[in-house]
């Protein structure tokens, strides 16, 4: 009896498995895709990188008020992220987990195309403003890809969402990419502090 139930579950994971939807792209563009007009981002693991990002309009926006941004390897300009924030702040009494609102609808729209999404829950801390912020977390992961929603709330009453689709693959080449243009940018700048350096009288 064990056996058999071990493999009904096995049986179930796989066929979940191969019935996934792949992660494509989002909004008129795809991952993997080459977009001139995007500068790359020479960083890693920071925030700037989307100051350097191409934004665009979708011809199908989504429900809210969303700014959308592809991010792409500094070198090839292969599209690795495309991302949309609600640009709005929603001062109003209604939460991430709510049944109804602006970030309810999104989640619906996105599971009847992807299925399940696996939720977490965390909470940040801003200490400069002195807000305290909690964040639900929705993932979709198909592959190297992944689809992640988040809608994060504080506790003066306001929240928005941020949608974030990755190819980790791509992202892995940005960075390589981000940290040989970092350590040629530090070298040039160390040989030009030498150089002008010569010219004190001193």
């Amino acid at each position: 009896m064990k056996k058999l139930l071990i493999f009904l579950l096995l049986s179930l994971a796989f066929v979940g498995s191969a019935n996934a939807v792949s992660i494509k792209g989002a909004f008129g563009y795809q991952l993997g895709q080459i977009v001139e007009g995007v500068k790359g981002s020479h960083c890693f693991g920071c925030i700037e990188k989307y100051n350097l990002s191409k934004t665009f309009v979708p011809q199908k926006p989504l429900p809210g008020d969303f700014s959308y941004y592809l991010i792409a390897t500094p070198k090839d300009k292969k599209v690795y992220e495309i991302y949309a924030i609600d640009s709005s702040s929603h001062d109003s009494h209604d939460d991430c987990s709510a049944k109804h609102g602006v970030f309810n609808n999104i989640m619906k729209i996105f599971e009847l195309k992807y299925g399940f999404f696996s939720k977490t829950n965390t909470e940040e801390n801003i200490y400069a403003l002195g807000i305290k912020w909690k964040s639900l977390n929705h993932s979709y992961v198909n592959g190297h890809r992944e689809i992640l929603i988040r809608c994060r709330s504080s506790n003066s009453n306001q929240h928005h969402i941020t949608i974030t689709y990755i190819d980790y693959i791509l992202e892995k080449i940005q960075n390589e990419e981000a940290e040989t243009a970092l350590k040629k940018e530090l070298k040039e700048r160390e040989q030009k502090f030498i150089e002008d350096a010569a010219d004190y009288d001193i």
